[in-house]
């Protein structure tokens, strides 16, 4: 029997948040303040905060009704703050965002509106934008399930960010995998789809800060590609009626080496195929 999602479903956004730019996190949390869909909860993990920070948190909550806050005794990571805050969620949807990214004001309202017309729906993202010097957005082509799950052999098709979950997807598939610090998001992802449908809000609704403590530009880029390996070969086993072939998840996973060991390695094979 498919699950229904009621009229007005719960929607509780899940944030961990560990050495915030506070200036980003004050944006952040107004974005999901200031939402158009009005029937939600705002779940934060503290996992490890100096003091101003701190005072800032409580000033800042001090005339919120919405929002839930948890304090981690010891820092726990990512992966352990998020499934805390999930097992405090009350909602039917579960939206993910992290304290230094913004949501547009309609983007609760449009994944709801999409989980309303797909029963089948699991996991829905959106396109995104990245604040770098290039304001690039990322416009992952939603396309058929099939190709969502071709795409997370090669790249991950899903701005952690952007995604929202439908509760009882994750009570059937688990939560996220605590054995993995980084590249959690895929391994979830790969659960999802062997029981729901995935897809992708063709509209940019979230922008991506990459600070300095992201793992895109930090010292554990070499574990999440790693990881992102292993969870690819392991999928594969049990998505092998695709016949994806593994040559381009190795191929994926050299490109992603060689800009770990030197970032201007993408811009610079974009100067050698334009000449």
């Amino acid at each position: 029997m498919e699950d229904l999602i009621s009229d007005e479903p719960l929607v509780s956004i899940v944030v961990s948040i560990y050495k915030p730019d506070i200036e980003l996190l004050k944006k952040s949390l107004n974005s999901l303040i200031n939402q158009t869909y009005s029937n939600i909860e705002i779940i934060l993990i503290e996992d490890g905060l100096k003091s101003i920070e701190k005072n800032f948190l409580r000033d800042f909550l001090a005339n919120c009704t919405n929002i839930k806050y948890i304090e981690n005794e010891t820092n726990l990571g990512l992966t352990k703050s998020l499934n805390k805050g999930i097992k405090k969620a009350k909602g039917e949807l579960i939206a993910r965002q992290d304290s230094d990214d913004i949501s547009y004001p309609s983007r609760i309202e449009k994944q709801v509106n999409r989980f309303k017309e797909n029963k089948k729906l699991g996991l829905l993202g959106t396109w995104y934008l990245v604040n770098d010097p290039n304001n690039q957005a990322i416009k992952r082509p939603s396309g058929s399930k099939k190709e969502l799950i071709n795409m997370m052999f090669r790249r991950n098709p899903f701005c952690h960010s952007s995604v929202m979950i439908k509760r009882s997807c994750l009570d059937k598939t688990g939560k996220y995998d605590e054995k993995f610090e980084t590249t959690q998001d895929l391994d979830l992802w790969f659960r999802i789809a062997r029981e729901f449908d995935l897809d992708i809000l063709e509209e940019v609704l979230v922008e991506r800060n990459l600070g300095n403590f992201s793992l895109s530009h930090g010292k554990k880029r070499w574990v999440q590609l790693i990881n992102s390996l292993k969870i690819r070969l392991s999928a594969r086993k049990k998505f092998s009626h695709l016949n994806f072939p593994i040559s381009k998840t190795l191929f994926s996973f050299l490109i992603g080496s060689f800009i770990s060991i030197s970032p201007n390695f993408s811009s610079y094979v974009q100067k050698l195929y334009k000449g």
